[in-house]
């Protein structure tokens, strides 16, 4: 009875037919609740097709209540040194992760960790994909993917209050540790090199993911050491390295904020913006002479974009192996806006040049 529910459920869903289908899946859950008890994990995989349903709708709130759900019932379904738990707990952190919950995230990241450990398995390679949780947690609490223009911006949500005092306090702890997040980029070049000695392009993706966290905090000659030997690495293996370095690569960018409709009706349609801009990447990184080339509509988006920019970071270009400057770089920004009408008044793009 309960297949049939989850394929109905799956259907629902597929057809656009969201609330539907949680429905089925409810009905799904009672029916294994009453055949084999409150706690038993097969209901997780419905739990999860529930969240991921109140996604679609866009109601996290309640998302993320059958998440932690979820996590109830994987607490007591396996025990703690449990290899099963791990796929739930970084299921768990990666929500917390779309939300900016990065000190919940970091939390189960760590604990997924841990278990590994316990069962001996720190060093192999299924390690990696929690180091780098680990330290894009850290990242997220230095760097907000967001432009933040006070200290009221409430999207980062910071701690998670719905867990129980153990997680609150790991919560609590972590806070400004960034060495922690360096460590853990470290641990997964070693732990690249180990296990795959002969697997080149990981050891390289691992070792630049390394530089460019030394670049984010304005380590240049550790990150530029790092990136030259991913260059000479591709070189090693015939491979063009200007494929990767030729141009700056943006690295991080926060997402600068757009402006809100007003009075606007549901059936209203979006147009397409465009903001188009040089600027020179120096070989820290960091932009200077940052000039508009075009922006349409003019001044909608201009001066949001012009200042994050002022704040990202970009892996600079390299040419035979050394860092060098990049001018012009052309960056473009699309966004999608509602007619001016619409909109609230935007702030004018004064003292930009």
């Amino acid at each position: 009875m309960v297949e049939p529910l989850i394929l109905l459920g799956d259907a629902r869903v597929a057809q656009g037919q969201i609330k539907e289908g949680l429905l089925q899946y409810d009905r799904a859950i009672f029916v294994q609740r009453v055949n084999f008890g409150l706690f038993d994990s097969d209901q997780l995989n419905i739990i999860y097709k529930e969240a991921d349903g109140l996604k679609l709708l866009g109601d996290l709130e309640e998302a993320q209540k059958r998440e932690e759900y979820a996590y109830e019932i994987l607490q007591r379904a396996y025990n703690q040194d449990d290899l099963r738990r791990i796929p739930g707990l970084v299921r768990l952190a990666e929500f917390y992760d779309s939300i900016y919950a990065y000190l919940a995230s970091r939390v189960f990241y760590r604990k997924s960790l841990q278990i590994l450990i316990a069962n001996g398995r720190e060093w192999e390679l299924e390690a990696i994909p929690l180091h780098n949780g680990i330290a894009h947690s850290y990242f997220m609490e230095r760097f907000p993917p967001f432009y933040v223009s006070d200290g009221f911006d409430s999207r980062s949500v910071g701690i998670v209050p719905g867990l129980n005092e153990a997680d609150l306090f790991q919560q609590n702890l972590s806070i400004n540790n960034f060495p922690e997040g360096e460590r853990a980029l470290q641990a997964t070049v070693t732990i690249a090199t180990q296990q795959e000695p002969q697997n080149a392009e990981l050891i390289e993706e691992t070792t630049m993911r390394l530089g460019d966290w030394h670049l984010m905090w304005d380590r240049q000659r550790e990150a530029n050491a790092l990136f030259t030997s991913v260059y000479q690495s591709m070189e090693a293996r015939d491979i063009d390295p200007n494929l990767t370095f030729a141009k700056p690569k943006l690295i991080y960018l926060p997402e600068p904020k757009k402006p809100k409709p007003k009075g606007l009706l549901s059936s209203a349609e979006p147009e397409q913006g465009v903001v188009e801009l040089k600027f020179l990447v120096k070989t820290n990184g960091r932009i200077a002479k940052l000039e508009t080339v075009r922006s349409e509509p003019p001044r909608q988006m201009e001066f949001q974009i012009r200042r994050s920019l002022r704040d990202a970071v970009f892996r600079p270009a390299f040419f035979e192996g050394t860092p060098v400057k990049n001018y012009p770089h052309t960056f473009v920004y699309e966004y999608d806006y509602f007619p001016p009408d619409n909109l609230e008044d935007s702030t004018p793009s004064l003292g930009l040049k």
